[in-house]
């Protein structure tokens, strides 16, 4: 029963975090481009739950916000749950409570998000090559997760320790979780 709650609740906060992506991030964009707090909470959630749950986050998440967005299904549905898996893979590498490690793994998993989806843009939609353009997007997008992950740090960890705890995990973490 606990598990289908944290489950529900989970649901719950990703669409309250893709309406608030879209009705209120998306209204203050910095030339042009917007922050996405998928990434912040898909990388918390698997640094503090795992890879398992960090996968099935980044799934669920990235298909309602296909469906939102009216994009191809899966498409970044597929990319969110690869960096969930990835990021809960080596989470153990990952100091949670040490300001760097965790500024590294936004701007990497920025990164290889907005460049995947270059890719993907490249391939699929034949958009035309603009390196300039997505450096400028993943310039930007770094400073807003970052100041995302600044505002969100304590709240997306406090609810992976509440899905650590759902699943038995024996990884532990210290009370005292604070950004300084």
């Amino acid at each position: 029963m606990k598990k289908l709650l944290v489950s529900l609740t989970t649901f719950v906060i990703i669409v309250l975090l893709i309406l608030m992506q879209f009705n209120f991030l998306n209204t203050f964009p910095l030339f042009g481009i917007s922050p996405c707090i998928g990434i912040v909470f898909i990388c918390m959630v698997s640094i503090v739950a795992g890879e398992k749950a960090g996968t099935i986050v980044g799934f669920v998440y990235g298909i309602i916000q296909d469906a939102f967005l009216g994009r191809t299904m899966f498409e970044t549905a597929i990319l969110y749950m690869i960096l969930g898996y990835v990021i809960g893979r080596f989470r153990h590498k990952i100091a949670i409570d040490n300001q760097l490690s965790l500024i590294a793994v936004i701007v990497l998993s920025t990164i290889a998000t907005e460049s995947c989806n270059f890719i993907v843009n490249i391939t699929v939609y034949k958009a035309p090559i603009e390196v300039l353009y997505l450096l400028k997007v993943i310039s930007i997008e770094i400073f807003y997760n970052l100041f995302l992950l600044y505002i969100c740090y304590l709240p997306f960890v406090s609810w992976g320790k509440v899905m650590n705890r759902t699943n038995n995990s024996y990884y532990s973490l210290e009370n005292n979780l604070r950004w300084e």
